[in-house]
């Protein structure tokens, strides 16, 4: 339906969003059964429709889901590329930077850069257990 326009258009933003936050779900059930092909297939499409939706929480849920994903499966560089680029795409809670920090983190360990993971696994201890904005009790939470 969202491709084809088969709904009313006033309601299209957030019948993406919807489709994003399913897809979501989609991905992780995939996960869950070690489908790994089709979680990456399913967050791609979720990502697609959060972003055209301008749903940016959930963007951020979406590629952090791809990053894991990536080190899962041994494609460091990917993770790598995914957690820079979400840390420098401006101020992120506290709680988001953390699970970044994480995934940069193991895609460095990949690496073989030990140091460098330890320190990004580090950092994402300290955001997780600070004070700031998104601290313990939510993904995107705010101060």
């Amino acid at each position: 339906m969202l491709a084809n326009g088969g709904y009313d258009p006033a309601a299209e933003l957030d019948f993406q969003a919807a489709v994003g936050e399913a897809g979501e779900v989609a991905a992780w059930v995939a996960y869950d059964t070690d489908r790994n092909d089709l979680s990456r297939q399913l967050i791609h499409e979720a990502l697609l429709a959060s972003r055209l939706a301008g749903d940016r929480e959930m963007e951020l849920f979406e590629l952090s889901h791809l990053a894991m994903l990536d080190t899962h499966v041994r494609r460091p560089r990917e993770a790598l590329r995914i957690a820079v680029h979400a840390l420098e795409s401006g101020p992120l809670p506290d709680r988001v930077a953390s699970v970044f920090e994480i995934r940069r983190g193991r895609a460095l360990a990949q690496f073989g850069d030990g140091p460098g993971g330890v320190a990004a696994i580090r950092r994402a201890r300290e955001l997780a257990e600070g004070d700031g904005p998104g601290g313990p009790g939510g993904w995107m939470r705010r101060s």
